[in-house]
């Protein structure tokens, strides 16, 4: 039932153009230079912000997506999802989501900062 960081690699490199980068010594991965996912491990008691759940030791990936979508993944998955902020992040815990669950909000980030023509 639980993923893995080599998991979201897979997933995230099968979207169209979607390639690895790194970004503040993360590794990312993007559209177009747009970020929509983005690797690292959850520390224990962080401080707030959108990197602190990505520095210690618990696998997370931290995705882009609609407010709404987050809530009801959120929701759908509370165990594994986390609606971090109004700027459309939220983190998903790898060692609590199902491959297919992952592989739909990693469709879902991509498709957010994707650009039209490779929605059609």
């Amino acid at each position: 039932m639980s993923c893995a960081p080599a998991d979201v690699r897979r997933i995230a490199l099968a979207l169209p153009e979607a390639y690895e980068d790194t970004h503040r010594g993360r590794p990312t991965f993007r559209v177009k230079k747009r970020i929509f996912a983005s690797l690292g491990a959850e520390r224990p008691g962080a401080g707030q912000g959108f990197y602190a759940p990505l520095s210690g030791a618990r696998p997370v990936v931290s995705l882009t997506l609609d407010r709404e979508d987050q809530l009801n993944l959120a929701a759908a998955h509370p165990e594994a999802v986390v609606a971090a902020g109004r700027y459309g992040f939220c983190y998903v815990w790898l060692d609590e989501v199902a491959p297919d669950a992952l592989e739909l909000m990693l469709r879902m980030s991509w498709a957010r900062a994707a650009p039209k023509r490779l929605l059609r």
